[in-house]
């Protein structure tokens, strides 16, 4: 069995964008998030990066899915800013003070000096990279552990259990009837409703049943190996099919 080992390299944000670009990075493993920073956070981060603040380590899993050869395990929201930042998404605040005599307030990449323009690209982020032997569950409990910034929701955080229920959950998330809804599934929310139907439909045996984010959990833990022909779930896709 390979032996588990890490290893610190940093990285030039030009290298991270051409990894991007060739589609090595896998930003949405199954126990991430979908991007939550605000644009002002976003813009933050950029602007610490030219003033040269120290920036916490990102951490990679070496992996082989298809093209992807790393997981972003930590730093996805730091590395969306920077490459949506290259991409001319969004441009800095404006009340960014100048660098070097330069005035960047409310510029986009595209709009820096080519001093600056290369100065951003060849900025060192530090990676901790983790080999293949880092299993799911190894993973899943450094994710969670890693996480000091936007505290996740439930749903965020029940996407960290491993076993089938997740899988099943997310699978009904994305059925037609949430089209027809008034809310959107920022943070996850349509797998945050089916999560709670299906916790219902599973423990409840027709009595009220509380929804407390503890108590799904648990029922993740306890259906690990829901089948596909369970009562309870045939009932909830029969009645969304409706």
């Amino acid at each position: 069995m390979e032996k588990k080992t890490k290893y610190l390299r940093p990285m030039p944000i030009q290298q991270l964008d051409y990894l991007n670009k060739q589609g090595k990075l896998d930003f949405n493993p199954d126990y991430q998030r979908e991007s939550v920073w605000t644009r002002s956070q976003k813009q933050l981060f950029i602007d610490s990066l030219l003033i040269e603040i120290d920036i916490p380590k990102l951490y990679f899993r070496e992996v082989s899915k298809g093209k992807y050869e790393y997981e972003v395990v930590d730093g996805q929201q730091r590395l969306r800013a920077v490459v949506e930042f290259l991409n001319n998404r969004f441009p800095l605040s404006e009340d960014t003070d100048p660098i070097d005599g330069a005035k960047i307030a409310k510029k986009y990449f595209q709009d820096l000096g080519t001093s600056l323009q290369l100065k951003l690209m060849a900025i060192s982020l530090d990676i901790v990279f983790l080999n293949a032997a880092y299993t799911d569950d190894d993973i899943d409990e450094m994710f969670l552990r890693l996480q000091n910034g936007t505290p996740l929701n439930a749903a965020e955080k029940r996407r960290a259990i491993p076993g089938n229920l997740g899988k099943v959950v997310q699978s009904l998330s994305k059925h037609k009837v949430f089209s027809l809804t008034g809310f959107s599934n920022k943070r996850y929310a349509y797998e945050d409703t089916v999560a709670k139907t299906l916790h219902q439909l599973l423990m409840g045996a027709g009595t009220l049943t509380d929804i407390r984010p503890v108590s799904i959990k648990r029922t993740y833990e306890n259906y690990k190996t829901l089948a596909t022909s369970d009562k309870a779930l045939t009932k909830l896709k029969k009645r969304m099919s409706l």
